[in-house]
């Protein structure tokens, strides 16, 4: 079902009723209270139902953001401000209920690093964190820093190279910076202490980094290196030492013996990256409804439509986030183009209730 036998859609008419009684409420007594009779019920469960049959039909995909899915919901709700009544919005001297916008849009490919010849896959065996647009093959020498406390960086010769460190208790973010301010290249953060672990933090984070990333603004290129974070299984092949050897060298240096940290030999790997970014267009759908006493003011009607689109072959149809906001929306608009022909200004009411 796309939503259980519409339970949703008498909340929502219940509150939207409620919401134009408040409007309406301040004209009352100068208006036929059968004219305002007529506008209240003119929202009703029957075109709720109707109009979120289609917006969460699967027919529309999820309606995620440049998909075409979404395209479909565009031109529903475009026909639906025509059918109502709301004027369009005039942009660049063209009358429209579009309002289009770029959107960049960045997806990670494959990630692998090699280490002697042995091939170890992003969402599979590492998880690879900065997506930046990128398509990069790089061999690089990775220096052992333990626990990447800012003492470690002065005895290691770090600078424009890698670095792996052991996970935190309290996380690896403040780690991170700290070597970023060293002037190293590329982070290799070692986590939990069994495969195990890491495919728990993949499972946990696999939507967000295999899903597209959507901005405003185009990426800028990746000045501050990537991050990586790995199995002390990987670890090991990389610096061709047991994990406990790792930790317990890391241990000493909070000691002040950072010979142990030197002892570690440095470790070479090799990692290839494909992320791109592309350009895509998507849109915004408003009209809106001049006041009567004063047409320079506006009731501007908009909403959030999209969605999440698909995730493999399940639809996520958005009934509820947004599909059910969305639909109100429409009939308020519906209801406000008739209090607007029966004489109420709903700019004067709207500025009542703002006060």
């Amino acid at each position: 079902m796309l939503f259980r036998k519409f339970k949703i859609l008498r909340l929502i008419k219940n509150f939207y009723i409620v919401s134009l009684l408040f409007l309406v409420v301040y004209l009352a007594k100068a208006q036929d209270e059968t004219a305002i009779d007529m506008v209240v019920e003119s929202i009703t469960e029957d075109d709720l139902k109707n109009h979120l049959a289609i917006i969460a039909h699967d027919s529309l995909e999820g309606r995620e953001t440049g998909q075409e899915g979404l395209r479909k919901a565009a031109q529903y709700l475009r026909s639906q401000f025509e059918r109502i009544g709301l004027d369009p919005v005039n942009i660049r001297g063209k009358d429209t209920y579009y309002q289009s916008f770029p959107l960049y849009h960045k997806k990670c490919g494959d990630v692998l690093i090699s280490v002697d010849e042995n091939a170890y896959k992003n969402m599979e065996d590492m998880l690879y964190v900065n997506n930046a647009p990128q398509t990069s093959d790089e061999n690089i020498d990775v220096v052992f820093v333990g626990h990447s406390n800012t003492e470690d960086y002065k005895k290691l010769n770090c600078k424009n190279r890698g670095v792996a460190m052991l996970n935190s208790e309290d996380g690896w973010r403040n780690k991170v910076k700290i070597a970023r301010e060293a002037g190293v290249k590329d982070i290799f953060i070692i986590y939990g202490d069994t495969e195990e672990d890491i495919d728990i933090l993949i499972s946990q984070y696999r939507d967000f980094y295999q899903s597209s990333s959507l901005k405003l603004d185009r990426t800028m290129t990746n000045n501050e290196g990537n991050l990586f974070i790995i199995t002390p299984d990987l670890a090991e092949k990389i610096f061709n030492r047991p994990i406990q050897m790792l930790k317990s060298a890391a241990d000493k240096s909070l000691k002040n013996k950072y010979r142990s940290l030197k002892k570690i030999p440095v470790g070479n790997l090799s990692y290839s990256i494909e992320c791109m970014e592309d350009e895509i267009y998507t849109e915004n759908i408003l009209g809106f409804i001049r006041g009567i006493e004063k047409p320079e003011e506006v009731v501007v009607i908009s909403a959030h439509y999209d969605h999440i689109g698909r995730r493999g072959d399940e639809i996520y149809n958005g009934a509820d986030d947004n599909g059910s906001g969305t639909v109100a929306v429409l009939e308020l608009a519906e209801a406000y183009t008739i209090a607007k022909k029966m004489g109420i200004d709903t700019t004067l009411v709207d500025a009542k209730n703002r006060r």
